[in-house]
């Protein structure tokens, strides 16, 4: 079969395009909020026409699921060899990620007004990044380093919890003082570490 008759008819989709599009979805998301938020308007905000869209993503449930997961960098997490290292990267990661802020708030906000975002949230922001976490730690149990009968789910709401909470506190704080990865982590190990 020659290539020609494999490949689908019409232009290849454009990479380009669709990173315009999210962007353009998240920015009205987060300016406009689930409500407000309209395709024409991202349309224009990305230069494309709503036909562009539409052909990507079904409806704005689907967009904004698309929008948020290309800013959850929830993949796996790198291992640095000890369970310390490991945990400061995870936290550095969750830092920088939009999510720890402007984004994050947007979402919390929206979730009360919007139970459909529910499951957009859950499983384009919590699960993966929960999962990435619990891999962490069961490197940490495999290395000797955490008890093997420890609540893993515990530990990750004990390390993402407070960094979400400084993440909405700057926001309305900006001259807090930032969170200190070191201390953060150590006062967990020094709740979780094995004896």
């Amino acid at each position: 079969m020659s290539e020609a008759a494999v490949r689908r008819p019409g232009r290849p989709r454009s990479t380009e395009a669709d990173e315009a599009i999210l962007g353009a979805a998240l920015a009205a998301f987060l300016e406009d909020g689930y409500q407000g938020m309209r395709i024409e308007d991202v349309a224009a905000r990305a230069g494309v026409g709503k036909t562009t869209i539409y052909r990507r993503w079904p409806g704005k449930d689907e967009l904004i699921a698309a929008a948020v997961a290309g800013v959850t960098e929830a993949g796996e997490h790198a291992d640095t060899g000890s369970l310390r290292g490991d945990l400061l990267a995870v936290v550095e990661r969750l830092r920088r990620s939009p999510l720890s802020g402007r984004t994050f708030a947007r979402l919390v906000a929206e979730l009360d007004a919007n139970p459909a975002l529910a499951p957009i949230y859950r499983d384009n922001v919590v699960r993966p990044r929960r999962a990435a976490l619990r891999a962490v730690l069961r490197r940490g149990v495999a290395r000797g380093e955490l008890a093997g009968e420890m609540d893993l789910d515990l530990a990750v709401d004990m390390l993402i919890g407070p960094v979400m909470l400084r993440g909405l506190q700057e926001q309305i704080d900006p001259k807090r003082p930032p969170l200190s990865p070191e201390r953060l982590v150590d006062a967990l190990l020094w709740g979780i570490a094995a004896r």
